[in-house]
């Protein structure tokens, strides 16, 4: 598993939103940019975009929280 938070070697108790906006700034970039579109107020988040590994997860679940943290609601698509 990739370090995601720097300095924990599993996941972190509590990551802070200026972690989660680090991470997503680094590995999701086209995910951040969608987020940051001024005239979307939603984004939709493709389910088999993201794999069934432990990191895949916990980047879905910093993806969705990102999104809240720029106040852009999510929707799953199947």
């Amino acid at each position: 598993m990739l370090n995601l938070v720097p300095g924990n070697s599993k996941y972190a108790p509590e990551i802070t939103d200026a972690q989660v906006i680090e991470i997503v700034q680094r590995r999701l970039p086209q995910w951040r940019a969608a987020c940051d579109h001024a005239e979307a107020d939603s984004v939709i988040l493709q389910h088999h975009a993201f794999g069934k590994t432990h990191e895949e997860i916990l980047l879905m679940g910093l993806a969705i929280r990102y999104a809240g943290i720029v106040r852009k609601d999510v929707m799953i698509a199947a």
